[in-house]
This record gives structure tokens, sequence and C-alpha cells, in this order.
């Protein structure tokens, strides 16, 4: 069984940015996810291993995380997409599988583009760097793993005693589905931390950032609640949905070139659209700043508190 929890408390407790292996795992084994057609997982449901329709002899991906997931099928609406597998893993299957990964784009790991390429065709995992999603779809800061696997160890991973269960989420799926729009409040999903290799060295060839769960962000000037600096996305979706806010009142100052600063107002920002989060730099009610990335201001919960 999975252990779920609310999406708000894991959010506020994972990093926020930065290149993370986010997963549910724990000291024997690590859940990974993919989604097929109903043939496809019934099998293996039904036999713990994949056989059938499944296929060996093509790269098969594989996300530690639920979300991106979700992202990956539309949350089970998309065809051949519609059974959702949680798979749990040995992990020390899976600590190789991440020894084993090539990156799918050029690096400094290599020492030129020509022995990255050799690398890429002569190994069997691929990984490769992704934006994280929140419930609705919608990219954040944080990246997200994912690996492609081919040839033996796909094989191994499919049809051996790495596999060590294969659970069907797709009612889970099916039952939080309504609930992945703001504010959240409603929704569950598979309690996740970050995973980080028992070697520093296959770490940092993944090109992994660190991360201190109980470390606080370097002398913000209002803390988040759990003492993190918000993130743009928080600060947006706080101000957008909690209606003690005027969010007509606030206007989002975004990057467009070096330097120099476009605004929009909140209401009218597109979440989904083409400006990434990590380009917001302040959001403003009228002259006054509530939000500043550079600066660490995060006057939010004042502002709340006391209204015009």
């Amino acid at each position: 069984m999975l252990s779920l929890e609310p999406y708000i408390e894991q959010e506020r407790r994972l990093p926020a940015s930065g290149r993370h292996i986010v997963a549910s795992f724990d000291e024997r084994s690590v859940i990974v996810y993919q989604a097929f057609a109903p043939d496809i997982a019934s099998y293996a449901v039904r036999s713990q291993r994949f056989g059938g329709d499944f296929s060996l002899t093509r790269m098969s991906w594989i996300k530690p995380g639920f979300l991106w997931m979700m992202y990956r099928s539309g949350w089970g609406t998309k065809p051949d997409q519609q059974r959702v597998l949680a798979v749990r893993l040995a992990r020390s299957f899976f600590e190789r599988v991440l020894s084993l990964a090539v990156p799918s784009s050029h690096s400094g790991r290599f020492a030129s583009k020509d022995a990255w390429q050799d690398a890429v065709h002569s190994s069997e995992v691929r990984l490769q760097w992704d934006p994280d999603h929140d419930p609705t779809g919608a990219p954040v800061e944080r990246r997200a793993l994912q690996l492609g696997l081919r040839g033996s160890v796909l094989e191994e991973y499919a049809t051996s005693d790495a596999l060590l269960e294969v659970i069907d989420v797709s009612e889970l799926v099916r039952r939080e589905r309504p609930h992945r729009h703001p504010p959240f409040d409603r929704l569950s999903i598979p309690r996740e931390e970050v995973f980080r290799p028992s070697d520093d060295a296959v770490a940092e060839a993944l090109g992994l950032d660190t991360f201190t769960p109980s470390a606080e962000s370097p002398e913000p000037v209002e803390p988040s609640r759990d003492g993190r600096f918000r993130t743009s996305r928080e600060a947006y979706d706080w101000i957008r949905w909690d209606p003690a806010f005027d969010a007509s009142e606030f206007v989002i100052e975004y990057d467009v070139h070096a330097d120099e600063l476009a605004e929009a107002s909140l209401v009218a920002f597109d979440p989904h659209g083409d400006i990434p989060w990590h380009r917001i730099q302040r959001i403003r009610r009228g002259r006054d700043v509530v939000w500043d990335r550079r600066e660490r201001i995060d006057r939010l919960a004042d502002v709340r508190n006391r209204p015009r």
C-alpha cells in the first residue's frame, strides 16, 4: 500500500527548486510510475511482472514522481495511459540504474560531445531532467528526473526479482483527479521525500542539488510558515485563490531581458503561459513590494492580515 498525505503539506516540505529525485521509498524499495493501456496493465498486475504486449525491444520510461506521471498521462485520461501503475523496485536495483544513467543532452561530465554520444549509444539507461509539475500540469521551478530503460536493464526491470510489486493506482488517480485544481485543499497524493543515492559520486554525476529539510532560506525578511522562502508560484497561488486578498490589486514583475522588467496584472497573468516561474522577480500591491526574489522579501502574511 502507498502512504498518502495532503498535497499542500507535502509541497511545503519539499524543495521549491533545483534538481532532486522526489519519490516514495523506504530502506529496501523505491516506487516508480508508468501508465499503460488496460491490457498491458492488467497483465502486469495479475502476473506481478511485465509481459504480453509490453515491449522489451524499445526504450521504456519510468518516473519516480507521482505528479510528473499525472502530467504525462493527463491524470490517466490520455490514450493508452488510462491505467497508472506504481512499480516497487528493489532499492539496490534502482541505485544501480542511477549509476548507469547517461544524460539525454550533452553536459560537462563528458570530455567532448563525441564522448557523450558514444556513451548515449552504448548505455542502457537514459537520464532526462524536466520541469516538475504541479497538480494542474503547470511547470514549477524544481526539476524532476525520468529514466529510460532498454536492453538487459529493461528486461531485469520487467521480469526479475528486482521488481518487488506492481500496484494499480488507477482508482486513486480517478478519485483525486477532481481535486487537482487550486486551492488543492482536498487533494491527497502518495507521500514523497527527496531521495539521494548512497554513492556521492552517483549523485554528483546525476547533477543532484543538495537539500537539507530543516535548513531555512538565508535571512528572508519574512519567512513562510515553515521557515522556507515562498516560491513565486506559491505567492501567486495564495494571492489568486485566497479570498482574503483582492487579487486585482496586485502586479507581477518579470524578467524580459537582462535587468529589464516587464509587468502584468496578477489576475491577467497566465500560469500556464510562456513566462516561467523563475523569471518572476517581484510582486507589488500598488507601489508596495510584497514579494521580491532577489531581496528575499515576503510580506504576504502581513498584507493579508492588514488589508487596505
